[in-house]
């Protein structure tokens, strides 16, 4: 495709800075939809409420305000795409003056393929903003809905006042409640006295000790002077006659310290059987200490086999040497009455056949 050769022009790129100004002007729907996104520094009706639930909501704010922008962001690479792809008309060369006109080349005409390519490509990019629009609005309108709810929650809640006579009423049935529930409370009480286990009585016979301490009384000695009521004697003297305070004083202090024993005590109830019951008279003997029978000394042990105590090892040799000698001594006396029955036996079968 051959390049068209035009002069330079005098006032060639001066339309460059009123392009790039028209570029940092954002879009019309960001600045018309639902009063604008554009932030105000004074905005007087709306006044905010530090509360504590504020803390808990910055993490859903956050994360709202980087959605927005995110979808802003698209919605811009969107837009400024479409406007790269749009087909511009190139600029017609003008005729120099007091020149010949140059003669147009004869263009063979050319299936406008990117024209088409190019309007079914905007006609996609405008469907995918529009589908971007959409739910960015849906999501504009579900954070109002939450910051409305939020607000909402955050208002403080007003109690109102009562007046007298509403009060009064409120005071009676209070008083009402209370005492229904006082009756109950009292009820349960009663209930739980009468449910209450009683304190297990002994039956039968039993024994109680008691240890208590006591002071300890002096007897007096019986005085040697005696003398009679209707005449006393001229130099007797009253045993206790009225105390100073330093006496009081250390009376006082002997009785403290006085000296005290104890004095214990054991309470049976059953007379009859007292005292043979729980003491009784027959105590079980001793055990007798065994001896050797052939040292005389304290046994320490016991043969098994003949049960005989004996307290050292020579004694049990001598006791199992006796052990053995009366058993050959029963054994030879077995033999001799067997022998002796045998003889007999034979002698009868003898006579029997004769």
């Amino acid at each position: 495709m051959a390049t068209l050769e035009r002069p330079k022009r005098a006032h060639a790129g001066g339309n460059i800075a009123r392009l790039l100004d028209e570029e940092e002007v954002a879009d019309e729907f960001y600045q018309t939809a639902y009063g604008g996104f554009g932030e105000e520094e004074e905005d007087n009706e709306y006044e905010t409420e530090e509360s504590e639930d504020d803390a808990v909501d910055t993490d859903f704010d956050a994360s709202e305000e980087d959605e927005v922008r995110e979808t802003e962001r698209e919605a811009a690479e969107e837009e400024s795409k479409r406007k790269r792809k749009q087909w511009i008309k190139p600029a017609r060369p003008q005729p120099v003056e007091g020149g010949p006109k140059a003669k147009k080349p004869k263009q063979t005409p050319l299936p406008n393929l990117a024209a088409s390519e190019d309007v079914t490509e905007q006609r996609t990019l405008r469907r995918s903003t529009q589908e971007v629009s959409a739910e960015h609005q849906k999501r504009l309108k579900e954070a109002r809905r939450r910051s409305r709810h939020a607000q909402r929650s955050r208002r403080p809640t007003t109690q109102r006042k009562m007046t007298q006579q509403q009060m009064l009423e409120e005071a009676k049935w209070t008083e009402l409640e209370n005492k229904a529930s006082l009756e109950m409370f009292t009820r349960l009480e009663e209930e739980k006295k009468q449910v209450k286990e009683k304190k297990r009585v002994l039956k039968g016979p039993f024994i109680r000790f008691h240890s208590v301490t006591m002071p300890l009384i002096s007897e007096l000695e019986p005085s040697h002077d005696r003398t009679t009521a209707a005449e006393p004697a001229a130099n007797s003297v009253p045993e206790h006659p009225n105390p100073t305070p330093s006496e009081q004083q250390q009376q006082q202090q002997q009785d403290q310290e006085q000296q005290h024993y104890c004095r214990n005590f054991l309470v049976f109830t059953d007379t009859l059987s007292y005292p043979s019951a729980y003491f009784p008279a027959d105590r079980p003997p001793k055990p007798k200490r065994s001896v050797c029978h052939v040292t005389g000394l304290p046994a320490k042990y016991i043969d098994p086999i003949t049960g005989t105590p004996y307290a050292t090892p020579q004694a049990f040799k001598i006791i199992r040497s006796r052990y053995v000698r009366s058993a050959e001594e029963k054994c030879e006396k077995r033999l001799l009455q067997l022998s002796s029955w045998l003889e007999e036996k034979k002698r009868k079968k003898q006579e029997s056949r004769s």
